[in-house]
């Protein structure tokens, strides 16, 4: 006889019906091993669209197999009667509880992760979806990897938030948090142009036009030698030219910088040697200088006295974005507040035979960060006396560059010190959540902004005010009811874990429960409905919560009653 057998059944002759969830495997005695039958067999069961039936040698049938892999096995006495049933149901999928990523990545390139995902479900497979996008960066899914890519020279921390999907299609939110570690960047290095006078050394600084986009400071390591000249490294890394006696005409050579940690760079200078004509000959000038620096320039120390009188500064053009002042024999130039960029300027110079000459001036402002603008603190008033929780607030600080700023809270409160960071003018803290007993305390808080490289506190400085706290079990009698409240534990509370919120009433009544944010509005609702008498509780999972300072508000008969909750990642 045939042991295995698949049966397909009709299912449009077959009433939908719903089975009920089986938590675990059961067993029946014979007693009850018919009714079961027909229970186990539901339309459910039936109309899925395979059925496959196992026999034993006898042509007894001992396993029913459904297309979701629940099951029912059948025993037998001596006589061939049916002794036990037992039904084993399909697992049910759960949706994953929390997830988590790290990417670790070096400054310029990308870095991949696989999060980690909490499923009750073993078997259960994952796909990821980008929610939001990181600050200083770009993320996507490769490969059902989360990938991160650094805007370019970025180093430091950033985030973003992503999804992870089960295969049965429930998901949870979570966090990648990504480290980005700085690597040296080559400097880079400008071809120059030298003027010099037939038989007369000229000197050069080849980094007034080089930069390095790590801030390094750059020295001259080397240099080849010219075709029709001789060249040297001498004080404060310039270069010296000497040209071959007689020789006029073009002559070039390389040279060398170094960054001081393994990054270098090589540039070309182009020599040019003019024919002495007994006529003074100003040279074009390169300078560099910081954004809001000023910078003195030897404008001289390339230029040909031709008759050997002297030379003598006697004008110069105004700059386009910036000024300029002869200063004995040198040229002082101001950038204009806040600019970065390149300027030029012409200048004139005068021999003992009044014989003139002008060149120009090129000047290269290196940009450097602005610090935030200044601002202050706003709320709480200074002195004040203030209910718990309270809310921080403070006017905005406004960056030069636009720049994103961050502002930082600091406070401290009979020995606790904590810090706070938002993107936000304000912010909401319970106290209570520092395990604080009822009674009075001073806080002493200061408020500094930041745009992630330079940091300034708020103009007004230190803060002071006084808080009124009440914590523990909050109780209200009414006509009708006694009702408490007491402090959700633990709190804070992990996003990824859970929060119970105890309560009682006196008589059964309706009970509303709510969470409010810390603006007000409604986060969640807990309960709205009759409760009975007695001590109660209700414990929620922190992940639907976002991180962030919340109010828990009970309703009952006409009173309310509230308490802080917090929320940390």
């Amino acid at each position: 006889m045939m042991n295995n057998a698949t049966y397909t059944p009709n299912t449009k002759r077959i009433q939908s019906a719903q089975r009920n969830t089986m938590k675990a495997s059961y067993i029946y005695t014979l007693a009850t091993a018919i009714a079961l039958l027909f229970i186990c067999m539901s339309a459910d069961m039936l109309a899925q669209s395979t059925i496959t039936y196992t026999y034993d040698d006898a042509g007894r049938l001992t396993k029913v197999m459904y297309a979701d892999s629940s099951t029912i096995e059948y025993t037998y006495d001596d006589n061939g009667n049916i002794l036990t049933m037992k039904g084993t149901p399909a697992e049910q999928n759960e949706a994953p509880t929390a997830t988590s990523a790290t990417i670790t990545t070096d400054e310029d390139m990308a870095g991949t992760a696989v999060p980690d995902v909490d499923d009750p479900n073993d078997g259960d497979t994952h796909t990821f979806t980008i929610l939001t996008q990181p600050s200083n960066g770009t993320a996507a899914v490769t490969n059902n990897e989360l990938e991160y890519t650094p805007d370019a020279d970025y180093n430091g921390s950033d985030s973003f938030t992503y999804r992870a999907t089960d295969n049965g299609g429930l998901s949870v939110d979570g966090t990648c948090d990504v480290t980005v570690t700085p690597v040296n960047d080559d400097p880079i290095a400008v071809d120059d142009n030298l003027t010099v006078f037939e038989d007369t050394p000229g000197t050069i600084d080849p980094r007034t036009n080089d930069s390095d986009i790590d801030g390094d400071g750059l020295t001259v390591q080397s240099i080849t030698q010219p075709s029709n000249g001789s060249a040297q490294i001498i004080l404060d890394d310039h270069i010296e030219y000497t040209p071959n006696a007689g020789y006029t005409g073009q002559d070039s050579f390389e040279y060398t910088i170094e960054d001081g940690n393994g990054g270098s760079a090589t540039a070309t200078i182009t020599v040019t040697v003019e024919e002495q004509t007994g006529l003074p000959v100003a040279v074009d000038d390169n300078a560099a200088t910081d954004e809001d620096m000023p910078v003195t320039i030897d404008v001289l120390s390339n230029d040909n006295d031709g008759s050997g009188t002297g030379l003598t500064i006697t004008a110069t053009t105004d700059p386009s974005n910036g000024t300029v002042q002869i200063a004995g024999q040198e040229i002082e130039y101001t950038p204009d507040p806040d600019y970065n960029g390149s300027d030029s300027f012409d200048y004139t110079i005068e021999d003992g035979n009044s014989e003139s000459s002008t060149a120009t001036v090129t000047v290269t402002v290196n940009p450097v960060n602005d610090e935030p603008g200044d601002f202050m603190r706003t709320m709480p008033a200074d002195n004040s006396t203030q209910a718990n929780p309270v809310t921080f607030g403070w006017t905005e600080s406004v960056d030069p560059e636009s720049d994103p700023v961050t502002y930082v809270l600091i406070f401290s409160v009979d020995g606790n010190n904590r810090q706070i960071t938002t993107i936000q003018q304000s912010v909401t803290f319970d106290f209570a959540t520092l395990g604080l007993s009822d009674g009075q305390y001073t806080v002493m808080w200061i408020l500094s902004a930041t745009d992630d490289v330079d940091t300034v506190a708020s103009t007004d400085g230190e803060g002071q005010f006084t808080l009124d706290i009440t914590t523990g079990i909050e109780v209200v009698e009414t006509s009708a009811n006694t009702i408490s409240l007491s402090q959700n534990y633990p709190n804070p509370v992990q996003q990824s874990g859970a929060t119970t919120i105890p309560f009682s009433l006196e008589n059964g009544t309706h009970v509303s429960l709510v969470i409010h944010d810390a603006l007000g509005r409604e986060a969640a609702r807990l309960i709205d409905g009759y409760r009975s008498s007695g001590e109660q509780s209700i414990t929620i999972p922190a992940n639907t919560l976002n991180p962030g300072v919340y109010i828990y508000r009970l309703t009952a008969n006409g009173a309310v009653l509230e308490k802080g909750l917090q929320v940390v990642r």
